[in-house]
C-alpha cells in the first residue's frame, strides 16, 4: 500500500504519505489516481463499502464469524549442536607409597609444576602416603556448550505462498501503472489463521484505510511489524503476543485483489525488506554443566 508512516492515527498524515512517494517516483499517481487514492484514505470505512463510488479501490468487508485458535506453537530454531572444549580439570589423588610428583604428573598427564602450583606446595618438599592432591588435567571436555541458531521472526500464515514481494512492482489496480511494494504478500486461504511473528505488544488493532483490517505489534530492539487486510482481528492494542499468537485471520479487506496477508517490518521507524526479516537469525549459546568431574 501507500502510506510511508504508521502512527496511533492510521489515517493521520495523508498528504506527507502522497508526498513522499510522488517525490520517489513522479510516475507513481497520475491526477486522477491520486484523487481516488486520496478519496479512499478520507473516507470512513462506511463509504469504502460503497462499490460502485470507488471500483477496484473499494473495501471488502468480511462479515464470517471465524473460529480461530488462539496459539499455534512454532519452533523458532533452525539448528542445535552440543560443542565440547578442551581445558584442565581439577582431579583429587591421594599419594600412594613411592609416589612422587613426576610420576602422579606422568600418570594423570599433567606436570609437576602444574600440581605444586595447584596444591602451594614448596620446590622439594616430600610427599606424605595418604597425603590428597588436587591435580590439574588436560581433557577434551573441559567444558560444554549448546549453540542453538534461532529465527527472529516467524513466518505469520503457515503454508502460504509468496504471491508478491517487497519493492517495485506493476500496480494492480491501475492498469500500465509503475508502483513500489512495501511489504510482501502471504497468498493464504479465507479464513486461515495469521500469527505474531515475535514477541511484542500490539500497538494497532483496527480498520487502516486501504490496508482494511489491519494490526501492528511492536517488537523489541526497534523492530515493528504490520498484518494487514485481515478478515478478522483477536487482538486488541496493548494485548502482549508472543511469536505463534493467532492475532486474525487472512482476508481481502481494503484494497486487495484476492485473499492475502499484506505483511510490512520496520526496524528504528524504516521499513526493511520483510524476507530479510524472516531469514534473520539469533545465535545463543548455553553454557552446559559437564560435572564435577569430566571424564578422563
Amino acid at each position: 500500500m501507500l502510506t510511508s508512516s504508521l502512527s496511533a492515527d492510521p489515517l493521520k498524515n495523508y498528504e506527507n504519505a502522497i508526498n513522499d512517494y510522488a517525490n520517489k517516483d513522479s510516475s507513481f499517481f497520475t491526477d486522477k489516481e491520486e484523487r481516488k487514492i486520496k478519496q479512499l484514505f478520507s473516507q470512513s470505512p462506511e463509504e469504502w463499502e460503497d462499490t460502485e463510488k470507488y471500483s477496484s479501490l473499494s473495501y471488502h468487508k468480511d462479515k464470517s464469524n471465524l473460529e480461530l485458535p488462539s496459539f499455534i506453537s512454532i519452533n523458532p530454531i533452525i539448528s542445535s549442536k552440543i560443542v565440547n572444549q578442551s581445558g584442565y580439570i581439577v582431579k583429587s589423588y591421594v599419594v600412594k607409597p613411592k609416589d612422587t610428583l613426576f610420576r602422579i604428573a606422568k600418570t594423570l598427564k599433567s606436570t609437576a609444576a602444574k600440581i605444586t602450583e595447584a596444591n602451594g606446595l614448596k620446590k622439594g618438599s616430600p610427599l606424605k602416603v595418604g597425603q590428597s592432591l588436587n591435580v590439574p588435567v588436560k581433557v577434551g571436555n573441559a567444558s560444554r556448550q549448546k549453540i542453538e541458531y534461532k529465527r527472529v521472526f516467524i513466518t505469520p500464515v503457515l503454508g502460504a505462498r509468496f504471491s508478491s514481494r517487497y519493492g517495485k512492482r506493476k500496480d494492480p489496480f491501475h492498469t500500465g501503472g509503475g508502483g513500489y511494494h512495501t511489504g510482501i504478500d502471504l497468498a493464504g486461504p479465507q479464513g486461515a489463521p495469521i500469527l505474531a511473528s515475535a514477541d511484542g505488544v500490539v500497538s494497532f488493532a483496527g480498520v487502516n484505510g486501504g490496508y482494511g483490517n489491519s494490526v501492528i505489534i511492536d517488537h523489541p530492539n526497534g523492530y515493528r511489524t504490520m498484518y494487514a487486510h485481515c478478515a478478522k482481528i483477536t487482538v486488541e492494542e496493548g494485548t502482549k503476543v508472543k511469536a505463534g499468537t493467532v492475532i486474525g485471520a487472512v482476508g481481502r479487506t481494503g484494497s486487495a485483489t484476492g485473499s492475502h496477508l499484506h505483511f510490512e517490518v520496520f526496524y528504528n521507524g524504516n521499513r526493511i525488506n520483510p524476507e530479510a526479516a524472516l531469514r534473520k537469525t539469533l545465535k545463543i549459546v548455553t553454557n552446559l554443566d559437564p560435572g564435577k568431574v569430566a571424564k578422563i
